[in-house]
């Protein structure tokens, strides 16, 4: 779909306050607005940030990659943005929103935000959302102060730092290794078929690990958390070879 597609329907479906699309950077095939933010390299088709950015980043192309260069991308809260919608589907408030497949990001530091728009009602950031996509990479990135670092379908998450979210990563059927994911009231939410292996999860206020069905957690370092897992009526799936260290109180299972 087009750059100019997406943007009409954003137009048309803000409500609070009063934005537009301006807020949103949009990265297509063609690097859309890669050149704000940063290079756009088409022979690699890498846009390269080369500052900090304080706007939404969608990426609405496919066979891309975003290096973020270590920059800092965290969305002033002047610029959020309530009930986007993207082809009448009901988007999120995530920092960095992936629609299409075969994405890399990395090398990038993302940060969230709060909003509270009365006693009762607040609002938290999500990091990365790519729950519709096939074949996304993120790695060797930072992912903090989030309601969900990262919230994806499959994807490979390697070798990141998430930490001090409410929860980590909700995830389903992605590949997830070598990362350090410290500070989290809930360090993984697994939805099913997930391959997480060597990392450690440390410090989870409630608990390390939620599995699901078809699930594989082997080869990592579980340390100081309130319960080290919650085994959810998962028949189908295996916990082996890791290290609980430290925990308050021993694992949770539904039957």
């Amino acid at each position: 779909f087009s750059m100019s597609a997406v943007q009409l329907s954003y137009s048309a479906s803000i409500d609070y306050p009063n934005q537009n699309p301006t807020q949103v950077i949009f990265i297509d095939d063609d690097g859309g607005e890669c050149n704000e933010i940063g290079l756009w390299d088409r022979n690699s088709r890498t846009c390269l940030l080369t500052q900090d950015v304080e706007k939404y980043i969608h990426i609405i192309g496919s066979n891309l990659t975003i290096d973020g260069n270590g920059h800092h991308v965290q969305l002033k809260k002047e610029n959020y943005m309530r009930n986007l919608t993207i082809d009448n589907k009901q988007s999120d408030t995530s920092t960095i929103l992936v629609l299409g497949n075969n994405i890399v990001i990395k090398n990038m530091r993302i940060e969230g935000f709060s909003i509270r728009f009365n006693q009762i009602n607040q609002l938290d950031s999500y990091g990365i959302s790519c729950r519709q996509t096939e074949e996304i990479q993120i790695k060797d990135s930072e992912i903090f102060n989030h309601a969900v670092g990262i919230a994806c379908n499959n994807a490979e998450i390697k070798n990141n730092k998430i930490f001090s979210n409410r929860k980590a990563l909700i995830v389903k059927n992605c590949q997830i290794s070598d990362n350090i994911i410290s500070d989290n009231y809930i360090g993984m939410n697994l939805s099913t078929k997930n391959n997480v292996e060597n990392n450690i999860i440390k410090n989870s206020e409630y608990v390390g690990f939620y599995i699901s069905n078809y699930d594989v957690v082997s080869n990592n370092i579980i340390d100081k958390s309130g319960f080290p897992f919650h085994w959810k009526g998962s028949p189908h799936s295996t916990i082996e070879n890791n290290s609980f260290l430290n925990y308050q109180n021993g694992p949770m299972g539904d039957g």
